[in-house]
């Protein structure tokens, strides 16, 4: 191939290259958050492809235990009304007509079913606002977080902290999946509002003691909330422990 027409298809190949891959920061988190039960049969394979997605660097995947599957003969001892109340929150901004299970949004802004293969299998539109790079700083008894100033912050932007429980291997004695067992992964177990955030620098500092309560990880998120309350787009996330808990 000549040397021209080699250089115009490369050029030609990259562009094609950032259409289908928008450019990202390096600091760019993705974040999964996956709405499921240990009664609803199709939520244990995507149970195990959120293991595998919470491996992967710059990715935080958390999962939501939903309380209204608990009358299918099995009460999931992992779900609680505020992981059903999220995810009515996400229905009503995307304008869903119900809710199901197993469903996985990504940064806030794009809802879908979660795949047989991989827990994400289309392609994923952006959040309208670049994510913001959040410092993390692990002291022995604490961690500090460093949010950096931005002049165009406005709205209902939340800083949340999300609590874990240990990563473990459970057995399931009733319901739809009786006699199977479910692994669970960064189950949630409190979310909490540290503060309202309006583009300020500010460092926050979290005692380890406060945010280690449930004994998992823990994530911080930065998140749009729009008019009525309902959540939106996640332009920041950050671990905050930044280690692997399983229990047996």
């Amino acid at each position: 191939m000549p040397a021209r027409i080699h250089r115009l298809f490369l050029t030609a190949l990259s562009v094609a290259t950032l259409c289908v891959h928008p450019a990202q920061s390096q600091s760019a988190m993705r974040v999964l958050e996956l709405f499921t039960s240990e009664a609803c049969r199709a939520c244990l394979r995507a149970d195990a492809l959120l293991d595998r997605e919470a491996r992967m660097p710059r990715t935080v995947a958390i999962a939501w235990h939903v309380d209204y599957w608990n009358m299918r003969g099995w009460s999931d001892p992992l779900s609680q009304p505020a992981a059903s109340q999220r995810q009515y929150g996400y229905r009503d901004a995307f304008g869903l007509t119900g809710v199901f299970t197993p469903q996985v949004v990504v940064n806030g802004v794009a809802s879908m079913a979660a795949g047989k293969r991989s827990l994400v299998e289309e392609a994923l539109p952006q959040s309208d606002v670049a994510t913001l790079p959040i410092k993390v700083e692990r002291l022995p008894d604490s961690v500090m977080i460093g949010l950096p100033e931005r002049a165009d912050m406005s709205g209902d932007v939340r800083v949340l902290l999300l609590l874990t429980r240990p990563d473990r291997l459970r057995y399931i004695s009733g319901g739809d999946n009786a006699g199977r067992s479910s692994l669970s992964v960064n189950v949630v177990a409190e979310l909490r509002t540290l503060q309202r955030w309006r583009g300020e620098a500010q460092q926050i500092e979290l005692p380890r003691s406060d945010i280690e309560v449930h004994g998992g990880d823990s994530f911080l998120l930065i998140q749009r909330f729009d008019g009525l309350g309902r959540p939106r787009a996640i332009i920041g996330a950050e671990r905050l422990l930044g280690e692997k808990i399983v229990s047996g």
